[in-house]
C-alpha cells in the first residue's frame, strides 16, 4: 500500500514537472510568435515612412522637387509655424554645418514641408543657393 501511494505521488510530480515545461514552452512560443509579428509590423512602418520621406524630397535631374501644382486659388497644406508647403521663405541668419557657411543669411527658400527629423517643431527648406 506504502509503495502504491509513493509511486502515486511519484506519478504525479513528473506529471506536474511535465506540465510546467509545456506551459513554460507554450509561452515561450507565443512570445517569440509576438516578437516576429511587431519585427514585421516595425518593418512595414520603417519602409512605409521611408517612402513617405522619399515622395517628400523626391526630385527631378535638375535638383527641384516634384510636387504636385495646386491650382490658383488654393492653398498647399500648411505645416508647423503657419507655413505652407511651396511657400516662399528667406534664411535670417547664415546656416552653418560643422563651422563652415552652408547659407547665407536672406538667401531665398522653399518651404518642402515638415522636417525629416523634429516634423512636430521643424520645417524642411530647400534653398536656392548654397555655398
Amino acid at each position: 500500500v506504502e509503495a502504491k501511494r509513493q509511486q502515486e505521488a511519484k506519478r504525479k510530480v513528473l506529471e506536474a514537472e511535465a506540465k510546467r515545461k509545456a506551459d513554460a514552452e507554450a509561452k515561450k512560443a507565443a512570445e517569440e510568435e509576438e516578437a516576429k509579428k511587431k519585427s514585421a509590423e516595425d518593418e512595414a512602418n520603417k519602409a512605409e515612412g521611408g517612402e513617405e520621406k522619399r515622395k517628400l524630397f523626391a526630385t527631378d535631374g535638375t535638383g527641384r522637387n516634384v510636387k504636385a501644382k495646386t491650382s490658383a486659388g488654393e492653398k498647399s497644406k500648411p505645416v508647423i509655424g503657419g507655413y505652407f508647403e511651396g511657400q516662399t521663405v528667406y534664411a535670417a541668419k547664415n546656416i552653418t554645418v560643422k563651422g563652415q557657411i552652408v547659407v547665407k543669411n536672406h538667401a531665398v527658400g522653399t518651404v518642402v514641408g515638415p522636417s525629416e527629423t523634429n516634423p512636430s517643431q521643424r520645417i524642411a527648406v530647400q534653398f536656392a543657393k548654397r555655398e
